[in-house]
């Protein structure tokens, strides 16, 4: 099953007529794909198995102003794992990009290696933005899991094509930077996989005369040589180390990359990793105090009320203090509050941004369940962040593989699994506190709005821990509340139009609502029907 952050209905826009994309055929921009890895003097790229390269889908320079592109690859699933998808304007470095802000359309078909994107300024504003590049549209980055030969990452055929769009809503066929004609059917250069194990023999290696030719600029892998004319891949550079963790964007090493590194064992401390070094902080709360699991309880005339004075709840046989924090979820609504109603203020059509967020915990958590609803008259789905790709957000680092996304724009459900496998045992896990995802609906209803909540659900919300267990979170630091009755901040959406008249708060008091604003709130809030968008891992 494929991976949908986005809505498909957008595809249509851009199927437009050959006919008015090939009026500007003379003026067509190219569509490349560039590796972030060097070719050596053989024009190969070698990438060492076990690495991360890069993808850039390059707009070439245009004489058209263009302010979107949609485009559809595929990729050699067995030597290539897709780990990542960032637009343009993400990208440091790429001022010419910051265009491709807005993701349309993000298909991923993991089994297959179908990617179906769209990116640019918002069509229906009349693309008022644009660039006349160079640029990069979007960056793919892919784990080199495979050995030998790998025929890498391809334009693909496509009914809507790939496509870009020019101020004025004209559309554009792009032609190809590595030849004239399309860009359907191209690729980037295949690549020629360094294998980690000296038993694996390629029939056609990286060619090599000297060890800079294998050199792949990274620093983690450590050096490759050029051993009998073929590159050989290095020894991980901080594996005997004092600081057993490698980072590539510092070409340093460090105690830790997240806070899994630095786990430190006791039950009443999280653990947080921040500029390489390991924190290791009380969970109890308030005030913080010493972490209680160092003091000798038993000792004490009375252990469980010295624990309890220390912040922990009962003394363990071993000495320790035991602090019981079960996990609790919490549903974060960013916005400005009005302190008079408790709502979060919108204007129609901006975007809300909802995390879902793990408390801080004794209980290490690897993975997480959960199950929302909203209303679809309020709300447009619009996307969803993983926890890992949040910056600022190191309790979410295990947050980073999207299990499951089912979207159900009719019924106003979103079933979310996220982290290591729910199902089996995983190595990596957090105490938080932390975000486990980010999501970001359109606000499309006026004055207030059903809340975005927590369902009641079969399965139901859940967390897994590394043992393979799973644990039912409380609801937010209350542990004597289901996490399925409880609910994001209310939002209330200014309207645009002058004509809807609001009573803030009058409905959720169970006042009267006047009959005018009922009736235009009904118009503006019809919505047609769009259908479901699933996805499964």
């Amino acid at each position: 099953m494929g991976e949908r952050l986005g809505c498909c209905a957008l595809a249509v826009l851009w199927a437009m007529t050959a006919a008015g994309s090939a009026a500007m055929a003379g003026d067509a921009p190219t569509l490349c794909l560039e590796y972030d890895i060097p070719g050596n003097p053989s024009g190969v790229s070698c990438p060492v198995e076990g690495t991360t390269i890069s993808v850039d889908v390059v707009l070439g320079p245009s004489v058209l102003p263009i302010c979107g592109a949609q485009f559809f690859l595929e990729y050699d699933t067995v030597g290539l794992v897709l780990q990542s998808i960032t637009p343009g304007a993400e990208l440091p470095g790429n001022p010419e990009g910051a265009i491709f802000s807005q993701v349309l359309i993000s298909e991923i078909e993991f089994f297959t290696g179908a990617i179906s994107f769209a990116a640019g300024g918002a069509l229906d504003a009349g693309c008022n933005d644009a660039t006349h590049g160079p640029a990069v549209i979007a960056r793919l980055e892919f784990l080199v899991r495979g050995t030998c030969e790998s025929w890498g990452v391809c334009f693909r055929g496509n009914q809507p094509p790939t496509l870009l769009a020019a101020t004025g809503g004209s559309k554009v066929l792009p032609t190809s930077c590595f030849g004239p004609g399309p860009v359907a059917g191209t690729c980037a250069p295949p690549l020629r996989i360094i294998p980690r194990s000296d038993e694996v023999v390629c029939a056609d290696p990286c060619p090599c005369e000297i060890d800079t030719d294998c050199d792949d600029e990274r620093f983690c892998d450590g050096d490759e040589r050029c051993v009998d004319m073929v590159c050989r891949p290095g020894t991980d550079s901080c594996e005997t180390a004092a600081l057993p963790m490698c980072n590539e964007n510092t070409d340093s090493c460090a105690e830790c990359l997240t806070g899994a590194d630095g786990r430190d064992g006791l039950r009443c401390t999280f653990d947080q990793c921040f500029d390489g070094v390991i924190f290791n902080t009380d969970i109890t709360d308030p005030p913080p105090q010493p972490a209680v699991d160092h003091f000798d309880c038993t000792a004490e005339a009375d252990p469980n009320a010295f624990c309890q004075s220390m912040g922990g709840d009962v003394c363990n046989v071993d000495g320790s203090c035991e602090c019981v924090e079960p996990p609790g979820l919490c549903l974060t609504t960013t916005g400005v509050i009005d302190v008079s109603t408790g709502f979060v203020q919108l204007s129609q059509f901006s975007i809300v941004t909802v995390d879902v967020e793990l408390t801080a915990t004794d209980t290490p958590v690897c993975a997480a369940q959960f199950f929302l609803r909203y209303s679809p008259f309020d709300f447009e789905f619009f996307d969803l962040t993983p926890g890992s790709d949040i910056p600022g957000n190191p309790g979410g680092q295990v947050f980073g593989t999207l299990l499951m996304l089912n979207v159900d724009d009719d019924a106003g459900t979103i079933d979310v699994a996220i982290g290591d496998d729910i199902f089996s045992q995983c190595a990596n896990a957090t105490m938080g506190p932390g975000i486990i995802a980010r999501l970001r609906f359109r606000a499309i209803g006026t004055c207030e709005t059903e809340d975005i909540c927590f369902r009641t659900n079969n399965p139901r919300t859940l967390f897994g821990q590394p043992d393979g267990s799973k644990l039912i979170p409380s609801a937010c630091n209350n542990a004597d509340i289901d996490v399925e009755d409880t609910c994001a901040p209310p939002v209330f959406i200014d309207p645009r139009d002058p004509n809807i008249i609001c009573v803030p708060t009058l409905s959720r008091q169970g006042g009267a609502i006047l009959v005018l604003a009922m009736v235009m709130a009904i118009l503006v809030r019809f919505k047609p029907t769009t259908g479901n968008h699933q996805t499964e891992a």
